[in-house]
């Protein structure tokens, strides 16, 4: 129960019922899918993605980390992906890409490389890639690949990361369970999911828990 003066509280309401709506059902799945993977043995990272409700982004992120996992990356600035279009964009070349986007953002930004194979995650990491993701894998092939990169190009603090993602759900997640990984990243913790409902009730000075009106205020008036 919060005090206000009513014509405030009805003005802000609608857009502060729904930003918390937002927030909360994201908070709901993030510590869902966490607590799924925790209880199939993922000791590392849950992440959400890039693809956030536009003009929501920051709400949606806060729900993820009160439910448990990180926000990925807060906004475009704050690392440079690159996926295929960007290499195309490169002449094909994914060292190309690797350096340019080095040279843009300088020693501060990290850089991650979308990936469709062991070999381009390879490629990405010898052209001094940070992350890389392997996107779309299947379970086995992904697990492969994973101790593969991490057999090649270590385990320390100092290794690049390996994340995976593409299409993983509730449903599947588990299937990609696996000490090699650091971060697996889904946007069904917030991306098209289910707002929470709640509403919103004034009761006027006075009144008791009935909303029977009392000697205060009252929106009859």
């Amino acid at each position: 129960m919060c005090w206000r003066d009513a014509r405030v509280l009805l003005q802000s309401e609608p857009t502060d019922r729904v930003a918390f709506e937002d927030s909360a059902d994201d908070d709901y799945r993030s510590h869902s899918l966490l607590q799924l993977l925790r209880k199939a043995g993922y000791k590392n990272t849950l992440a959400g993605t890039r693809k956030t409700t536009p003009g929501f982004r920051l709400v949606e992120k806060y729900g993820m980390l009160v439910g448990g996992c990180d926000p990925h990356r807060i906004d475009l600035s704050t690392m440079t992906m690159l996926k295929d279009n960007h290499i195309w964009a490169c002449g094909g070349s994914i060292d190309s890409a690797v350096a340019a986007a080095k040279a843009a953002g300088g020693f501060s930004i990290k850089v991650e490389v979308e990936c469709q194979s062991l070999d381009e995650a390879n490629q990405a990491i010898k052209a001094g890639a940070d992350v890389v993701m392997l996107d779309n894998f299947e379970p086995d092939d992904m697990k492969k690949a994973a101790k593969s990169i991490k057999d090649q190009w270590g385990r320390g603090p100092r290794a690049p990361l390996v994340e995976v993602s593409g299409g993983l759900t509730e449903d599947n997640v588990a299937k990609y369970v696996c000490d090699d990984v650091d971060i697996i990243s889904s946007s069904s913790i917030h991306q098209g999911v289910k707002h929470i409902d709640f509403s919103l009730k004034v009761i006027p000075k006075g009144a008791d828990k009935s909303g029977k009106k009392g000697d205060g205020e009252s929106l009859d008036q």
